[in-house]
């Protein structure tokens, strides 16, 4: 059988044992925890761009397609456009209109004008002739 001192020192050297391992295991723990720490954030900021970048791009879709792979535009963005391109239209139309009266306005003066000075002319030119 053992004797006590070999007890002594059996247990003595498993304390030493299990020290050493505790003592590995606090290291790697120390060393191991800043690295996950900083892996988790990493990670919750790419989370965190992906989902803005997901956010940007549905707000930038603004085309469905169909079954024939042809665009279609949201809905009320037709009407809207019809709209549109009617208030246009009726602004060219006005604004021709405005063109073509200042345009027979001037000519209408111009002629005025040249009537105007003929008949000066034809004044003077009879005063100098008598």
């Amino acid at each position: 059988m053992m004797t006590q001192e070999e007890r002594n020192e059996k247990i003595s050297e498993q304390m030493a044992a299990d020290k050493s391992k505790s003592g590995l295991v606090e290291k790697l723990v120390f060393i191991i925890l800043p690295i996950c720490v900083s892996a988790i954030g990493w990670l919750l900021t790419q989370v965190s761009d992906l989902q803005n970048e997901v956010t940007v791009l549905n707000n930038k879709v603004a085309v469905v397609v169909n079954a024939e792979n042809k665009a279609i535009p949201p809905q009320g963005t037709t009407i809207e456009l019809e709209q549109l391109r009617a208030t246009a239209m009726q602004a060219r139309a006005d604004m021709k209109m405005e063109l073509t009266e200042r345009l027979t306005t001037t000519q209408i003066a111009a002629m005025q004008e040249r009537a105007d000075l003929k008949a000066r002319i034809s004044v003077l030119e009879s005063k100098i002739k008598h």
